[in-house]
């Protein structure tokens, strides 16, 4: 992510915040002679989990005392990105097992299948640090 913000003395360094946690590779970034930051950072899971119950504050904070905050809202849109049977096709005998593979979902959370409308109970780890997901019912 970029995050640009104004109104801090030139040449003074800032350290960013995303949800009171330090994010290092973000901090150190000068202000310009015009007191604008621009710098970057990746949103990781560790921030991820932080951020899907709402908003989460932002802050650059200057060494020489300025700070620009604003709150940061991430809604994470997950996918499947395959079905296949234990057969390894994609056509569903019932009472086959069928794995199900996805990107996109919260670190450290489970998965919950529903099909025709009725929860299955699926095994597999819960979605790994980069929300990816393995799951078979």
């Amino acid at each position: 992510m970029q995050i640009t913000a104004s109104g801090f003395v030139a040449d003074d360094l800032v350290d960013m915040t995303y949800d009171g946690l330090a994010v290092t590779e973000a901090s150190g970034a000068a202000a310009s002679t015009r007191g604008t930051v621009r710098t970057n950072f990746v949103l990781t899971a560790d921030l991820v989990k932080r951020s899907v119950f709402g908003a989460v504050p932002i802050v650059l904070s200057g060494a020489m005392g300025a700070a620009s905050g604003a709150p940061f809202v991430y809604t994470p849109v997950a996918s499947i990105t395959e079905v296949i049977t234990a057969d390894g096709d994609t056509e569903i005998e019932p009472g086959e097992e069928v794995r199900v593979t996805g990107v996109g979902f919260v670190a450290g959370h489970a998965a919950v299948a529903q099909f025709a409308g009725v929860n299955v109970n699926t095994s597999g780890p819960p979605a790994d640090e980069q929300g990816a997901l393995d799951v078979t019912f």
